[in-house]
């Protein structure tokens, strides 16, 4: 069993009613220790992926598992303690606050 475990991610934006599928499909599995880069084109993807491994984006069909315990996006409480005491980020542009 992985680390954490993405299975049949799906999500899309809509523009009106045309909708524009991002993710389709997507299923990952990843150790802990792990080192690993999202790459892709502009659009691809990528940060919708990144958001929801980051219990950002609620939105979106499938399944994301962390050392064997669904995680429940729509639940507030449980989403605050993953990202505060398992998740974390590195920015590629990190001067968020300028000095």
């Amino acid at each position: 069993m992985a680390f954490l475990e993405l299975h049949d991610i799906h999500k899309s934006y809509y523009l009106g009613k045309e909708e524009f599928p991002v993710l389709k499909g997507i299923d990952l599995d990843f150790e802990l220790g792990e080192f690993v880069s999202i790459l892709g084109e502009s659009g691809g993807g990528k940060s919708t992926l990144m958001n929801i491994i980051g219990g950002l984006d609620r939105n979106f069909d499938g399944s994301v598992t962390i050392q064997g315990q669904t995680l429940d996006h729509t639940k507030e409480k449980q989403m605050d303690n993953y990202r505060r005491g398992t998740i974390g980020y590195i920015y590629q542009s990190y001067n968020l606050i300028s000095i």
